[in-house]
């Protein structure tokens, strides 16, 4: 292969390049990709103080009270650890972020992009918060999730349900709770608010068989996480 023809050849070449490299940045443009799951709310993810413009205050107090009967128990005692974390209104609507369901469900953080460890957890603490539930896991001796990984999480729910590109699907059954859903079909992450207290239920990233079911059928709760 001669000089010129190998330099006609690398020319072809660079130009196809820079068409498609052009091309690929108007469709991006166009369509608008939403933010990487980890950069939902864009918060500080060291653990501030003052996350989310919240004022400092004292740390979450302690669950001393082994167990919780039923739903309305769970929910008082975990309130009631949090209870310094005000709720947070989603704009535009009547629901409410509530700490202490954001604290319940602290192990689905990382489908939000919040890493445990810069916050004084570990992945296994959130592993247990799963199996366990949030106050079993504190009487075994487990680490409670600290105030600022609980408004921090608070702050992504409220971002990614005020999101442009969510999917607001209406009233629909979540775990056999009437809920308003939103969903982001990218990354397959929902958002429950109870349709009767307006107030958030759970939020995580669906896995692709229950992401195509509830597309499907409208319906969330057959092999669903808590």
């Amino acid at each position: 292969m001669n000089f010129n023809t190998a330099f006609a050849i690398a020319l072809t070449s660079t130009v196809a390049y820079m068409i498609y490299f052009n091309w690929i940045q108007g469709f991006q443009l166009v369509h608008h990709y939403p933010p990487r799951i980890d950069e939902w709310g864009n918060v500080n993810n060291g653990g501030s103080s003052n996350v989310g413009g919240y004022k400092k205050r004292a740390g979450p107090k302690s669950i001393t009270i082994t167990g919780a009967t039923n739903s309305g128990s769970e929910r008082n005692l975990i309130q009631n650890v949090y209870s310094q974390i005000s709720n947070l209104l989603v704009e535009g609507t009547d629901w409410e972020i509530t700490a202490w369901s954001v604290a319940k469900h602290a192990h689905h953080g990382p489908d939000f992009g919040l890493d445990p460890t810069k916050y004084e957890m570990t992945q296994t603490d959130l592993d247990s918060i799963s199996v366990n539930g949030l106050i079993n896991h504190i009487n075994q001796n487990g680490t409670l999730p600290n105030a600022n990984y609980v408004k921090a999480l608070q702050k992504r729910w409220k971002v990614f349900a005020e999101h442009k590109n969510v999917r607001k699907c209406g009233i629909q059954p979540v775990m056999a709770e009437d809920c308003h859903v939103v969903k982001h079909d990218r990354t397959r992450i929902f958002l429950p608010f109870k349709s009767d207290s307006e107030e958030s239920f759970t939020g995580y990233q669906l896995t692709k068989n229950q992401f195509q079911n509830h597309d499907k059928n409208g319906i969330i709760g057959k092999n669903y996480k808590n």
